[in-house]
């Protein structure tokens, strides 16, 4: 667990690279997977579900995944993608271990 994070903290949604949005007294955070950073978004709740009503696929980073999935990789659940710029993708069991590249299956 991270140390910015506390019980009433609240993840509500995963974006593709592993960011998590946290719920923490009316706001939504994002903690950033890899420097374990929490931003405050400063948005409530129901801002942010609106924001991913208007555009989920730009507001979660999610271009990526249809970008492998047009590409004929499909990501199963645990595992995220890794590289906005290569569009490599983790197994998140194996996080920080080994990149499996698009090429690869």
């Amino acid at each position: 667990m991270y140390d910015c994070l506390d019980t009433n903290d609240i993840p509500i949604v995963q974006d593709a690279f592993g960011d998590q949005y946290i719920y923490r007294s009316g706001h939504i955070f994002r903690l950033n997977l890899e420097s374990g950073e929490l931003d405050d978004l400063e948005i409530t709740l129901e801002q942010f579900l609106m924001e991913i009503e208007m555009d989920a696929i730009e507001f979660l980073s999610l271009q990526k995944i249809r970008d492998l999935r047009e590409k004929g990789v499909h990501l199963k659940n645990g595992e995220i993608s890794a590289s906005k710029v290569t569009g490599a993708y983790w197994r998140t069991d194996k996080l920080f271990e080994r990149t499996i590249w698009p090429d690869q299956g």
